[in-house]
């Protein structure tokens, strides 16, 4: 009988040990995983491209300027109007609103 007791003692301080040793690996674990996270969220907020790549006021003006400087085809393809009736309508929209 006396043996059993301390075969039971032993076995219980094993899997204490064997427990207080699985919870500290999954502590490790999880502060590596969050330390990973943080990286990795401060990264993207820091380095990642957040504005639009076009640059739309350019583009804009481009557009508008092979309006006046195209051809006659040009304005129809685009517009579906000549480009006598897109000046009279870029000339009532100036006196409009007086840009």
């Amino acid at each position: 009988m006396d043996i059993s007791i301390v075969d039971t003692s032993i076995k219980c301080k094993i899997n204490k040990e064997e427990m207080e040793e699985l919870e500290e690996t999954t502590l490790i674990f999880v502060s590596v995983v969050t330390t990973l996270l943080g990286v990795m969220a401060w990264y993207q907020e820091k380095y990642f491209v957040k504005e639009p790549t076009r640059n739309w006021e350019l583009e804009r003006r481009n557009f508008l300027n092979r309006l006046y400087r195209g051809t006659e085809i040009d304005c129809m393809e685009q517009l579906r109007v000549s480009k006598g009736a897109f000046f009279k309508l870029c000339r009532i929209l100036e006196e409009k609103w007086q840009w």
